[in-house]
């Protein structure tokens, strides 16, 4: 198995000596586009996680995993700054306030990569908890502060904590301080942390409970039940005074007031079965949820006590029009959405998977935030749907929305530049093109392009895979690629998750 590893790596390295010998690249070129001026302030970029491998039983897969990767965009010029190896399986990231560094969750291998801006093609290694032979699995990174950065650990029952200045694990957190660590039953899956930096909540999809945890004496302050079967996300209130999860059984956001001692649990408020994506804009005080499953968008504004919803009904994405090879009468599924800072819009990320054309194709749906008006529905691209996963294990079934197992990535994953004055882009990763798409939310120019407002104009590649390249049809090779010498290229890594920094 590792001979036939190390000979795919030195295959893919043969034809890149190649394609830079006849100057070629297997990466796409991108438009030189000279970009809005940029708002006064720090640089702007955004993080790409893509993994090499998501399948690690050598029983089932032919390529074990390998490192992945950490792609790092300059917003201001559409370019790629960095790339930086992280560990394997890389899922989830969290960005420090300051923006200095961001910290990736390897779920294959028990670890968290650090990097930092100023040294972005290098990463410190931080190894988590392993006992009894039990991986502790990380998958979701969250943090408020610049000391301190916290990890929910699916298959342990524990929060981690790290120290930011050291980059050291200084505790874990069982929570529910009643089982023992490792706790198999509870599987924590995403975290969200007060604003004011005095509480962490671990939602726990396996018991069906919130742990409220102190972040200044690491202490389990209540363990909240009532919330769902199945809990998958939270968020806080940008005033620290309310904490919204959505359990994806019934549909249901419980409200959570943080100030009480222990937290409590104020309320309900509906959308449906199967809502899966939470989140809080803060600069209009809303809260949007999705469902994969029903093909939905709610929105609600969140001053209230308990929120009340915008919508009369939830609004649908809609696939495009003309040019797509996906059938218009698959339902779009929606994975993740963005609010811009600017406060003007949002944008639902969605894909359809037509069994019939054998294509999975991708989207950006657009709505105003004053009425949500539906505006553009962007294409982004087709890949063809694997069904050779012994041989190309990208991951991409088994991210989100699968409806079992872990929490390892997004299918698609959304997020946009900082700059807010107004907001002038909108990245998203595609696990199954491995790409990255680049989105203009206003009127773009540069020498003989023009580009209006929520269009995509550009789109870069992940790194390449380990995989073994397929074989040239008519001279083409999957998703685009060219062949070179009658070869093609590896495919590229499967990108996971998308972050922005400040």
């Amino acid at each position: 198995m590792t001979g036939m590893r190390v000979a795919r790596v030195g295959f893919a390295a043969l034809l890149f000596v190649i394609c830079t010998s006849c100057g070629e690249t297997y990466r796409p070129v991108a438009f030189p586009i000279i970009p809005n001026p940029p708002n006064p302030g720090t640089a702007h970029y955004i993080v790409t996680l893509s993994a090499d491998g998501m399948d690690p039983d050598p029983a089932t897969t032919s390529q074990q995993p390998l490192s992945g990767d950490a792609t790092r965009f300059n917003t201001s010029g559409d370019s790629i700054a960095a790339e930086t190896a992280t560990g394997l399986g890389p899922v989830h990231a969290a960005v420090l306030p300051n923006g200095i560094a961001w910290y990736v969750a390897n779920s294959l291998d028990d670890t968290i990569s650090a990097s930092t801006t100023s040294a972005s093609s290098t990463h410190t290694t931080i190894a988590l908890t392993d006992t009894a032979g039990v991986p502790a699995m990380p998958v979701f990174v969250e943090t408020t502060e610049n000391g301190t950065v916290y990890v929910a650990n699916y298959n342990y029952g524990t929060v981690s904590v790290i120290n930011a200045a050291t980059n050291v694990v200084v505790a874990d957190i069982g929570v529910d301080p009643a089982a023992a660590i490792p706790n198999q039953a509870a599987h924590p899956v995403a975290l969200t942390e007060l604003p004011n930096a005095t509480k962490v909540y671990s939602v726990n999809q396996g018991n069906g409970t919130v742990t409220s945890i102190n972040t200044i004496d690491r202490t389990v302050g209540a363990v909240l039940t009532g919330v769902g079967a199945s809990p998958v996300a939270a968020a806080a209130r940008s005033d620290s005074q309310r904490v919204y999860v959505l359990d994806k059984s019934s549909g249901n956001i419980s409200v959570i007031d943080p100030t009480t001692t222990p937290d409590a649990i104020l309320g309900t408020v509906s959308t449906a079965a199967g809502a899966d994506f939470l989140l809080y804009d803060g600069k209009l005080n809303r809260l949007y949820v999705l469902s994969s499953a029903g093909n939905e968008l709610w929105a609600f504004d969140a001053s209230p006590t308990l929120p009340v919803s915008l919508l009369a009904s939830p609004k649908n994405m809609v696939a495009p029009g003309t040019g797509s090879p996906c059938s218009a009468s698959v339902a779009p599924v929606p994975t993740s959405l963005v609010a811009l800072p600017d406060g003007s819009r949002i944008y639902v990320a969605s894909y359809q998977k037509d069994t019939s054309s054998g294509k999975i194709c991708s989207q950006v749906s657009v709505f105003t935030s004053s009425s949500y008006a539906a505006g553009n529905v962007i294409p982004l691209g087709s890949a063809d749907i694997v069904t050779d996963t012994f041989n190309y294990p990208t991951g991409c079934d088994t991210a989100r929305p699968n409806p079992a197992g872990p929490p390892l990535g997004s299918r698609l994953s959304i997020a946009s530049s900082g700059d807010n004055n107004p907001t002038t882009r909108v990245y998203v990763s595609s696990c199954d093109q491995g790409n990255t798409s680049i989105v203009t939310t206003v009127t773009m120019s540069s020498p003989g392009l023009s580009f209006p407002p929520d269009t995509m104009v550009t789109q870069l590649n992940a790194p390449l895979s380990t995989f073994q390249p397929a074989t040239p049809v008519n001279n083409t090779c999957p998703n685009n690629q060219v062949p070179v010498n009658n070869v093609c290229p590896p495919p590229p890594q499967n990108p996971l998750f998308i972050v922005a920094g400040p």
